[in-house]
């Protein structure tokens, strides 16, 4: 048997027997890991707080054989302030992890830009989108799937400011024809918004939403096309 101390995020919980829960953590030292937490019963006992999302803790692991156990942890931080539509983005965060990082990744960046996204929902305002924009696109390149906005697919050549590119699956962006902008206009960007994008500059409403409609092209991809439950949390306004 192993002992180990890592600090780490909730990402999703679910019971697990009659006084436990099979939870998934984001770590920062051996990326995301499920974990059997010891729950009711001990909490009785040491009045370990009852385990929450959005809040890093510092979880005492024991492993036997391949099974991870928990039977300690406590929180290191003070609670961010995550209500309204910062909270809904944050669960956002959380099923992303979920569904795409793989376990027992050990970069660190990942749970860097977790950290950090979170820190930023919880001041943002009007700028929500923007900062999902930032974590999802720095998600892709940590995951290995980031976006080539610089350069056209096939020619290598710059983007151009004032063509029409379309979006193709695991090839990156071509210039598209006539038919192409009409019949697949979900996937057809302009120029000028690749290139801002690229520079993570969102002072135009017409980038935002072309960052937006992008990065869910990408996700979805990813994603086998199945859909995120924590995306229907969003008022009418923001799908």
């Amino acid at each position: 048997m192993t002992v180990a101390l890592v600090t780490g995020y909730v990402l999703h919980q679910r019971p697990y027997r009659e006084n436990s829960a099979l939870v998934d953590l984001i770590t920062k030292e051996q990326g995301r890991l499920s974990v059997i937490c010891k729950t009711a019963k001990k909490q009785r006992h040491q009045k370990l707080p009852t385990l929450q999302p959005f809040v890093s803790y510092w979880f005492q692991l024991k492993k036997q054989q391949t099974l991870l156990s928990c039977y300690h942890w406590e929180t290191n931080m003070s609670p961010l302030n995550l209500n309204g539509e910062a909270l809904y983005c944050a669960f956002y965060l959380n099923e992303l992890l979920y569904r795409l990082l793989p376990s027992h990744d050990t970069s660190t960046d990942i749970f860097q830009l977790y950290t950090q996204t979170l820190k930023s929902l919880a001041v943002a305002k009007s700028t929500l989108d923007i900062v999902l924009r930032l974590f999802e696109k720095q998600l892709l390149i940590a995951l290995g799937y980031g976006l080539p906005l610089l350069n056209e697919a096939e020619s290598d050549a710059f983007i151009e400011s004032a063509q029409i590119y379309c979006f193709v699956t695991e090839l990156g962006f071509i210039k598209a024809t006539k038919e192409e902008s009409s019949q697949q206009a979900h996937r057809c960007f302009l120029g000028k918004d690749l290139l801002a994008i690229a520079e993570d500059n969102y002072q135009q409403d017409s980038t935002r939403r072309s960052a937006k409609r992008l990065m869910r092209l990408a996700l979805n991809d990813l994603l086998g096309g199945k859909p995120l439950n924590s995306r229907a949390l969003f008022p009418v306004k923001r799908k």
